[in-house]
């Protein structure tokens, strides 16, 4: 008697999708590993056609941050034309290799039930199980706080991380409300079992114990406003420690690079390009200034670090820091650099002004992981809908 099969879809379009699938994975393994065959399927990696697929989403989000009109351009779209039809034309046009090459690779796979974070995978997976295997189930979570028109809302079950995401859900976009399933914020392994304190991180990395700290990125590949708001904060005059996070950008990271000698010696700067552990630099800083991508604020929120939001590319984003910002009132919005330096030099000046926001962090607490909470559901629904996969041969 085989494992029930979950296969758990990775693809980039920003590292929000990545590192949520992630979560679940880690979640699913940690407690049904011995109970379910998981299997992680990084998409690009299985064929030419698919890493290219992959490299245009990427290429997408760095436009978007370069110019938020093209985003908006595309939801405009995407409305006016209709969401449903929009994503199947897309999907049978411009995307139809893609489609055809993932269709391939989820049947060869012959899942019990495959699990999402981005709306392409989902949507394909809807259609293997519409037209291939009727009886594999469809679980998807949705990374960002709302739910755009391009989610299939023919998914078994569909997760959402807040309460304004479920209405969207099922009042705009006509999810079947038994199927919308709201969850914490997810959280990876990596993250729960981060618990040193603030003083113990600036150890590990060898920053100034006494220095305000700030950490500034613009998610994944540094198109953003990253560069301009790192030289405008190197104008302040007292003690202060920037970190800089050009992640996959390598031109950022070197222009940095070439900028530390020139530094006053007020200012202590670490640059890095991309990396895993993040979240310990985030824990070691006061503030962390970013664009507003969710998984990234979640992150930052998760080690009790406030955030100061300086941009925002898409509908997705504008309502990410109305959440995290005017809603839970974890930092502050500042879309000029100016008026951020100044900002960041009165908390340097009086670093209690910022203690309500860290406060308000505590919003998110990783011991209320989403991604066991999804694991559990996905388990419990395995055993409900295909219970024949849990029977002893003989049976």
């Amino acid at each position: 008697m085989r494992k029930p099969r979950v296969v758990v879809t990775y693809i980039e379009a920003g590292m929000g999708h990545i590192v949520s699938a992630k979560a679940i994975s880690d979640a699913l393994k940690k407690n049904y590993g011995d109970k379910l065959d998981i299997y992680d399927l990084y998409l690009a990696e299985k064929s030419p056609i698919l890493e290219k697929y992959q490299k245009n989403l990427v290429n997408d989000v760095k436009k978007s941050n370069k110019n938020p009109a093209y985003s908006s351009f595309q939801f405009f779209c995407m409305n006016l034309f209709g969401r449903s039809s929009t994503l199947k034309l897309t999907h049978g046009t411009v995307f139809l290799d893609a489609t055809k090459e993932m269709y391939k690779v989820f049947a060869k796979l012959r899942p019990d039930i495959i699990i999402n974070t981005h709306f392409s995978p989902h949507y394909v997976s809807i259609e293997l199980r519409n037209n291939y295997f009727n009886r594999m189930l469809v679980a998807t979570y949705d990374p960002d706080p709302n739910v755009h028109g391009w989610w299939d809302n023919r998914s078994d079950i569909f997760f959402v991380n807040n309460v304004h995401a479920k209405k969207e859900a099922i009042e705009k976009n006509k999810f079947t409300p038994s199927a919308v399933r709201q969850v914490d914020f997810t959280a990876r392994d990596c993250i729960i079992n981060s618990n040193l304190t603030k003083a113990e991180y600036r150890e590990k990395y060898n920053l100034p114990q006494e220095n305000f700290t700030i950490i500034l990125a613009d998610g994944a590949y540094a198109t953003a406003k990253l560069k301009e708001y790192t030289n405008e904060f190197c104008k302040i005059k007292k003690p202060v420690t920037i970190i800089v996070i050009a992640g996959k950008n390598d031109k950022v990271k070197e222009y940095f690079d070439k900028k530390l000698p020139e530094l006053p010696k007020n200012i202590t700067m670490r640059v890095y390009g991309f990396v895993d552990n993040v979240h310990e630099l985030y824990a070691a800083s006061d503030i962390f200034v970013t664009k507003a991508g969710p998984n990234a604020i979640q992150d930052s929120l998760f080690m009790r670090t406030p955030i100061i939001v300086n941009f925002y590319a898409s509908p997705i984003e504008k309502f990410t820091q109305k959440l995290f910002v005017k809603e839970y009132k974890c930092g502050l919005t500042i879309l000029d650099k100016v008026k951020a330096r100044k900002q960041i030099e009165q908390w340097i000046d009086n670093p209690s002004l910022l203690d309500p926001y860290r406060k308000n962090c505590e919003r998110l607490d990783k011991t209320k992981n989403g991604g066991q909470e999804i694991a559990d559901t996905i388990y419990s629904a395995l055993q409900y809908y295909r219970p024949e996969l849990f029977q002893k041969k003989g049976k």
